[in-house]
């Protein structure tokens, strides 16, 4: 059985957290509610700048960047202009100056970037390739690094360390190689 107490401790923590999930819920949709209201009155300038397939054509308006940010925009009801801009270090840099309210863009995320703007979660992550020919190597070009200095000093440095185990082992067991008889 319980104890008296621990109910009604358990209680009381239990209307204190149900009242505490409450006032936040409340202040979370008070500042949605202000901060959509002042998106809705406001007429955004969005800078864009990129390279294809993320601004493909500023005339159109195409590219991933582009459209997502149309949809987003559409579906909050925000209103914009949009200016163009050949490379995204001018565009960041009329962010900077206070010229455009958002930048548009492929945009790398930098610790220098980091500590001047604010950013979206990443929706594009990329990473090193590398590029090479299509044609086959020759039966030569094949061969050709087992005939390097560097490949016969490493078989060198093989065998000597083979050599030296070798030597060690037999030295160590053939006292008792000599004790067996033959």
């Amino acid at each position: 059985m319980m104890r008296p107490w621990i109910c009604q401790a358990r209680l009381w923590f239990t209307r204190l957290f149900c009242l505490l999930l409450g006032m936040s819920m409340t202040c979370v949709q008070s500042y949605a509610r202000q901060a959509t209201s002042t998106a809705d009155t406001m007429d955004l300038t969005i800078a864009v700048a990129g390279t294809p397939p993320f601004v493909v054509d500023t005339t159109d308006q195409t590219g991933i960047s582009v459209e997502i940010w149309q949809d987003m925009a559409s579906r909050l009801g925000w209103h914009y202009q949009t200016k163009y801009f050949d490379e995204v270090p001018q565009a960041l840099q009329a962010l900077q100056e206070g010229k455009v309210d958002m930048v548009v863009g492929p945009i790398s995320i930098t610790a220098d970037r980091l500590q001047k703007f604010r950013f979206t979660q990443p929706y594009f992550s990329s990473s090193l390739s590398i590029l090479s020919r299509a044609d086959s190597p020759t039966l030569w070009q094949r061969i050709s690094p087992f005939f390097s200095e560097r490949f016969f000093a490493a078989v060198c440095v093989f065998l000597l360390i083979l050599g030296g185990v070798g030597t060690l082992l037999w030295l160590a067991e053939r006292a008792q190689c000599r004790a067996v008889p033959t």
